[in-house]
């Protein structure tokens, strides 16, 4: 998805290109490293909104866990309820997993700042038409990892998640992506 790397990258320099990412590879393993690529999602993704700003919720003035407002750059999260994200995403994930030779793919899920979606009723409309309670983005994000696991798994991957958003998914009960199957 070129456009990210046109519009989203701190500079035109600071973009891995696939050649790049071939030397890293194959230089970390004759060296017997690993490496296992991240694409953080739904948060760290103000950088997305660069080139496509329907995809985040840039947030003006959510109060974040220890009480200080932001936005910043880092608590800038997907718009989860936009249907044309999930193509774009399967887009990116399916570049990055082909480039990679890792078993692995990271798509983070960690340091999601829900609180910022309370500035979007259109967020709140979506919830309410699935029937879900306004006030708990739980389900949302359930949502969320259940549309991004077959991205990942459908590319022979498996989906490393952050320690935190494996809390959430194990709690999440028998739709969650990481209950075994009977």
């Amino acid at each position: 998805v070129p456009e990210f790397a046109d519009k989203g990258a701190w500079s035109k320099k600071a973009v891995y290109t696939k050649k790049d990412v071939e030397h890293i590879t194959k230089y970390a393993m004759y060296r017997g490293i690993r490496v296992v690529p991240e694409i953080d999602t739904p948060g760290h993704t103000y950088s997305f909104g660069h080139a496509h700003p329907e995809m985040i919720t840039n947030c003006t003035g959510a109060i974040n866990n220890n009480g200080t407002s932001y936005p910043g750059i880092n608590n800038v999260a997907l718009n989860i309820t936009n249907p044309n994200i999930y193509p774009l995403l399967d887009k990116i994930y399916g570049d990055i997993a082909a480039m990679f030779s890792d078993d692995f793919l990271h798509v983070g899920g960690d340091e999601v700042r829900p609180k910022c979606w309370n500035e979007f009723p259109s967020i709140k409309e979506w919830m309410a038409s699935q029937g879900m309670n306004t006030s708990d983005y739980n389900p949302m994000l359930r949502y969320f990892r259940l549309r991004l696991t077959p991205m990942i798994l459908n590319r022979n991957k498996k989906m490393v998640v952050w320690q935190e958003a494996l809390n959430e998914m194990l709690t999440l009960g028998p739709e969650n992506p990481l209950t075994p199957a009977n």
